[in-house]
This record gives structure tokens, C-alpha cells and sequence, in this order.
């Protein structure tokens, strides 16, 4: 129905660059890539400076496993609007898919300064942490992982995830 809706609004309206933004999260959403990937370069070619256009285009890459097109996007959206936390969320995410954790955890770490209330932040930087204390058996960054759980803890007590997470890291 949403597709549909916003199907509509462009053909009344074919320079909303909103809608097409909106109706390419939406083909995303559903798995239609090539869909989603059309609509957002048109939402991109008729707003240039929209960074969320650019990080949306940077999810459905990313979903679709184009790491290296994702991580553009997303330093193309924090160069359009650097306090942009959702985008260094992202960006994080790809770096860790590349194996470059330290870069994801200095993209979770600015995530967190931006907005300190995210708990998804915390915990996946906790998770990368987790990640590089077990392939260099530091105990430093073991530490940091269990403080990351915690804090997720501390922010949203129903996240299960970080229970078991912070429980796996004092296992060891």
C-alpha cells in the first residue's frame, strides 16, 4: 500500500524527491534492490545535499552486498551533514563486514557521541569489541566490550541480547 501511495504522489508531483526517497526505502524494505537503488538516485538527482537519500542508498547497497558502493554512500551523507549519527552507525556496520573493526569501532564511538541514548550503537560496538579482544586475547578491549553490554543494559533493560552477550564475554 505504501508503494502504491507514493507511486501516486510522484505521478502528481515527479520532482518530490521525498517520495521517491520514501518509495525507494520501501522497494528496499521488500528486496526489490534495483527498484529501491532507481528511486533514491532519482531522490539523489533531484536533491543533491539529502544526506538520509544517500544513507538509504547506502542500506539497500549494503543489503545487497555491495560494501564498497555503501560505505560512498554513507561518507557522502556525513559529508553532507557530519552530525548525521545514523550514518557512522551504518558506515560502522560496513566497515565490520570489510573485517576493518577498528574503523567500525571509531564509527560506532562517533555514532555514540552523537547519540548517546543508542543503545544498538553501544551494543554492536560492544559486539566489534568482542570481536577484536577475541582475535588479539585482549583483555583490554574485553573490558570494553563488557562496559559497551552494560551500558546497553542500562539504556533499555529488555534488550536480551546484551544479557547474553555481556554473559559470553565474562565466560571467557
Amino acid at each position: 500500500l505504501a508503494i502504491a501511495d507514493y507511486t501516486k504522489a510522484i505521478e502528481l508531483n515527479n520532482n518530490d524527491s521525498e517520495a521517491y526517497n520514501n518509495r525507494g526505502i520501501a522497494y528496499g524494505i521488500i528486496g526489490e534492490f534495483d527498484r529501491a537503488i532507481a528511486d533514491l538516485d532519482r531522490a539523489i538527482e533531484l536533491n543533491p545535499a539529502d544526506a538520509e537519500a544517500y544513507n538509504n542508498r547506502g542500506l539497500v547497497y549494503h543489503h545487497n552486498g555491495k560494501i564498497a558502493q555503501a560505505i560512498k554512500d554513507y561518507n557522502r551523507a556525513i559529508e553532507i551533514k557530519p552530525d548525521y549519527a545514523v550514518a557512522y552507525y551504518n558506515r560502522a556496520g560496513g566497515h565490520r563486514k570489510n573485517g576493518e573493526i577498528g574503523r567500525a569501532i571509531t564509527d560506532y564511538t562517533k555514532a555514540i557521541e552523537l547519540d548517546p541514548g543508542s543503545a544498538l550503537a553501544f551494543y554492536e560496538r560492544g559486539a566489534a569489541y568482542f570481536q577484536e579482544a577475541n582475535r588479539e586475547s585482549s583483555l583490554e578491549l574485553l573490558d570494553s566490550a563488557i562496559a559497551d553490554f552494560s551500558r546497553v543494559i542500562e539504556v533499555n533493560p529488555r534488550y536480551e541480547n546484551a544479557y547474553y552477550s555481556r554473559a559470553t564475554a565474562y565466560d571467557l
